[in-house]
């Protein structure tokens, strides 16, 4: 431990350390929204959400009338029942805010870690879709395993 600059456990007095932060410094992080994103972090995850889910819903884009900021963005989502919800994506994850496109109406306080677990709750169609896109996944591995089975069959055999 030769480039330590002096800092070692041995040496270090651990009573200097204080044992709570000031109450100034307490204060003036409770006002403080957690960000993990800028505006366009949040545009990209809600891109790639929507490329996730597209193809489980009849629509979903970013809304462009509710605004975004460094903390969350809106999703417009119509299930494949046709119910219209916003949802707001934070860094906790989905809530439904809206019972329509655009709207903040709402003050539900569930809070899912994924798309797939909030569609899961609002739409049994998303269920059927999930299982038949799941379902011809498979069928394709199948189907190229079979393929490359026989392949390999007929090159040993010659």
């Amino acid at each position: 431990m030769e480039n330590c600059d002096g800092l070692s456990a041995n040496n270090y007095n651990y009573n200097s350390l204080p044992t709570t932060p000031a109450v100034e410094i307490k204060s003036s992080f409770q006002d403080c929204e957690e960000t993990f994103l800028d505006e366009e972090g949040w545009i990209e995850e809600a891109k790639g959400v929507i490329r996730d889910i597209e193809k489980y819903v009849q629509f979903v884009c970013v809304s462009n009338v509710l605004a975004s900021s460094r903390s969350n963005i809106f999703i417009n989502l119509t299930t494949r029942e046709t119910t219209e919800y916003t949802i707001e994506l934070t860094q906790q994850g989905f809530k439904v805010v809206g019972s329509g496109h655009d709207t903040n109406n709402l003050t539900e306080e569930i809070i899912y870690e994924t798309p797939y677990s909030l569609l899961d709750t609002i739409s049994p169609a998303y269920r059927q879709a999930f299982g038949d896109h799941l379902t011809d996944q498979l069928l394709k591995l199948q189907a190229i395993r079979t393929t490359e089975a026989e392949a390999e069959e007929t090159v040993s055999e010659n």
